[in-house]
């Protein structure tokens, strides 16, 4: 997997759906999120909070998960089938929306590629 890659893309859940989270490369776009003052205060009190915080998620996506392998997260785990379906109705949106211009800018069109193939990808996972 090319370093900085999105270790849940699509195409790495396709090739290797029960890979474990924590030991794939790292996402290029950092989550972002507000938490309460103290909780913030408190999480970034630990050393290495970033490696906490990750470590966080990912056992809670191990808990809802369902999965009986600690670590992995099944692609045909319902919260997973509906995480893709509102992410391939969501990416239909977009795309009609940017289908409909009469002139698209040159950004636009590559979106418009982007977007067809994301949702073919999707598509596939269903």
């Amino acid at each position: 997997m090319p370093k900085g890659s999105n270790p849940r893309s699509l195409e790495n859940l396709k090739k290797n759906p029960f890979a474990r989270l924590g030991e794939q490369p790292l996402a290029k776009k950092a989550l972002a999120t507000k938490v309460p003052a103290d909780i913030d205060a408190t999480v970034r009190a630990f050393p290495n909070y970033s490696a906490w915080v990750r470590e966080a998620i990912i056992e809670k996506l191990e808990r809802q998960s369902g999965s009986t392998d600690k670590g992995f997260i099944a692609p045909d785990n319902p919260l997973v089938v509906e995480a893709i379906a509102k992410s391939l109705a969501q990416k239909r949106k977009d795309l009609t929306g940017l289908q409909r211009k009469r002139k698209p800018s040159k950004e636009e069109k590559a979106i418009v590629k982007r977007l067809k193939k994301e949702i073919e990808q999707l598509e596939e996972l269903l």
